[in-house]
Order: structure tokens, then C-alpha cells, then sequence
């Protein structure tokens, strides 16, 4: 997605045009990227079981098995949320870098 994100907002932009445009595409596919390399479930789940070993086992997998096959249903809702948590402090550093990297002008 963020390839085609990337290439599709570029093709249109004149050389002369403020690089502004590429800023915010390439913030658009960093964020969606790391959003869903945390939201992999089910194709590790599907191929592979999460192994050999836990070597594709992805963080939505491991809070899966840690609740339902080890009823550990306690620390896998901590797990949640640190997992939130690192989500949400990406993205508010992201809005703050955003914010730097990016400037409007008034037309």
C-alpha cells in the first residue's frame, strides 16, 4: 500500500511543486506500514503456527496463545495494552514530527 500511496501522490506533482506533498505521503505510508505490521494475525497463524520455533510468531499471536491456550488471560490484556500503548506514543510522536516536517502555505 504504501508503495502505490507513494507513486500514485508522485506521478501527478510538477517538479516545481513544494516537496510538501511527498512529506505527508511518506508519513501516510510510515504510519499505515507500522499500524500493520502490528495488526499480522492470521497469516503466521494459517502458514506457519507461528513457528519453526516462535520465529514468525507476531504480537496479536502471542497475546492469542498466552490467552486461550495458557489461560493466561491476565497478563495477555497487559500485553494489550503495552502493546497499545506503543502504538498510540508512535503516533502522537509521528503527529509531533508531522507537524515539523510538514508546512502549509496560504494561498
Amino acid at each position: 500500500m504504501g508503495i502505490a500511496t507513494t507513486s500514485g501522490s508522485l506521478a501527478g506533482v510538477p517538479d516545481s511543486a513544494p516537496s510538501a506533498l511527498q512529506r505527508q505521503t511518506v508519513i501516510l505510508a510510515s504510519v499505515t506500514a507500522f499500524i500493520g505490521a502490528f495488526e499480522i494475525f492470521t497469516w503466521p497463524l494459517i502458514d506457519t503456527s507461528g513457528g519453526p520455533g516462535t520465529a514468525t510468531q507476531t504480537i496479536l499471536l502471542y497475546i492469542y496463545r498466552s490467552a486461550f491456550q495458557n489461560y493466561r488471560f491476565g497478563y495477555s490484556a497487559v500485553v494489550s495494552l503495552v502493546n497499545i500503548l506503543i502504538l498510540v506514543s508512535f503516533l502522537i510522536v509521528m503527529g509531533l514530527l508531522a507537524k515539523r516536517w510538514v508546512h502549509y502555505e496560504r494561498i
